[in-house]
C-alpha cells in the first residue's frame, strides 16, 4: 500500500509541473497546420518560419513575444467562440477569415489588411526581437 501511495503522490507532482510549467511548451500547432493549409502553397517561407510567423524571438522560440498578426488571430479565435487553445478547425477558419480583414498598421489607414499581404503571397511582419519588446 506504501508503494501505491508514493507511486500516486510521485504521479501528483510530475502532473503539477507538467501543467504549470511556464517554459512548457505552449506550441499551438493545430493553429499553424490549419494557416500553412490555408496560405502555405508554393510558400515555402512559410514552412522555414514556421512558428515565427506569430512568436518573437529566434525561430519563434520565445512564446511570450507576438507579432501582431498573431495576437490579432487569437483575439478573432476568442471572439469565433475558440479556447486558449482551441482544436477546432471550423472555429480557427472562422478566425483566420476575420483575420484577413484586419489592418496590418492600425495606425496607418492606407495600409494593408492582413489578407491583402497574404493574399500577395507575402507574410505578416514579424514579431518583435528579445531586446525590442
Amino acid at each position: 500500500m506504501k508503494k501505491v501511495l508514493i507511486g500516486l503522490a510521485c504521479t501528483a507532482v510530475f502532473g503539477v509541473f507538467v501543467t504549470v510549467n511556464p517554459d512548457s511548451a505552449n506550441a499551438r500547432p493545430k493553429y499553424f497546420a490549419r494557416f500553412m493549409e490555408r496560405y502555405g502553397e508554393g510558400n515555402e517561407e512559410i514552412a522555414t518560419l514556421r512558428c515565427a510567423i506569430c512568436h518573437g524571438g529566434e525561430n519563434g522560440a520565445n512564446k511570450k513575444i507576438q507579432s501582431t498578426f498573431g495576437l490579432a488571430l487569437l483575439h478573432e479565435i476568442e471572439e469565433a467562440g475558440g479556447a486558449k487553445n482551441c482544436m477546432d478547425d471550423a472555429v480557427i477558419d472562422t478566425a483566420l477569415t476575420a483575420v484577413e480583414a484586419v489592418e496590418s498598421e492600425p495606425d496607418n489607414e492606407d495600409g494593408p489588411t492582413y489578407g491583402e499581404i497574404l493574399g500577395e503571397g507575402n507574410l505578416p511582419a514579424p514579431a518583435p526581437a528579445e531586446g525590442d519588446e
